[in-house]
């Protein structure tokens, strides 16, 4: 039974952490194409709606059976993590557009290769 539980939150958590990422990619992809603002505006607006996607998912879905107070205990967690995403998400838009000179939609390949990944663990 225990082992269920786990197996539940595990595919919660990763589910949720895919679909921040999907609205990550939509919205970044959005804004380049409609040449609305710069790569790392686009990456920063797109971020701050996937992060939302992200804490509502996890808060009230994935971890919806906890008692209120760990999730205050957690929230600092959750914080430090999205800003490393977000800080690598940064990473990848710059060496992508600023170094190599590719196109905007090449960070899209590392967002979903390395910060996807490195934020899960």
């Amino acid at each position: 039974m225990e082992i269920n539980l786990h197996l539940r939150i595990l595919f919660k958590f990763f589910s949720v952490g895919m679909i921040a990422t999907l609205v990550h990619s939509t919205i970044f992809s959005l804004c380049i194409a409609l040449e609305i603002v710069t790569p790392q505006t686009a990456n920063l607006f797109a971020y701050l709606v996937a992060l939302t996607v992200c804490y509502v998912g996890k808060r009230y879905w994935t971890f919806a059976t906890r008692k209120p107070q760990s999730r205050f205990s957690t929230f600092p967690r959750f914080i430090s993590v999205s800003l490393l995403g977000y800080g690598l998400n940064a990473f990848w838009v710059y060496t992508a557009t600023s170094i190599l000179g590719g196109t905007p939609y090449y960070p899209l390949l590392g967002i979903w290769l390395f910060t996807l990944e490195m934020t899960f663990f």
